[in-house]
């Protein structure tokens, strides 16, 4: 796989211990972003769903759709997390 130039803006001070934990570890920085990136890219998960041994599944649109229409009924989602932001803000207020 062939690889480009980036460029990021970063502080300084994250560049600096990114350096540092390079320089410890025997990597590049280059290296360790290439790494970061991968991991949060599906080639990352991929990867790693692969060494736990979990098995890829896709989901449709309508396959949550008729799985919701299955849930048992009683308090929405939406409705006991509203009541949750409701406590925290009446909570710090």
């Amino acid at each position: 796989m062939s690889k480009i130039k980036v460029t990021l803006s970063v502080s300084e001070e994250v560049l600096r211990e990114a350096k540092a934990g390079a320089a410890m570890s025997g990597e590049s920085v280059s290296g360790m972003i290439e790494e970061f990136l991968r991991s949060i890219t599906k080639y990352g998960i991929e990867e790693m769903m692969g060494e736990l041994g979990i098995e890829k599944e896709y989901t449709s649109f309508e396959s949550v759709i008729r799985s919701r229409s299955k849930a048992p009924k009683g308090m929405s989602a939406e409705k006991i997390i509203r009541e949750m932001r409701d406590a925290r803000a009446n909570s710090i207020s």
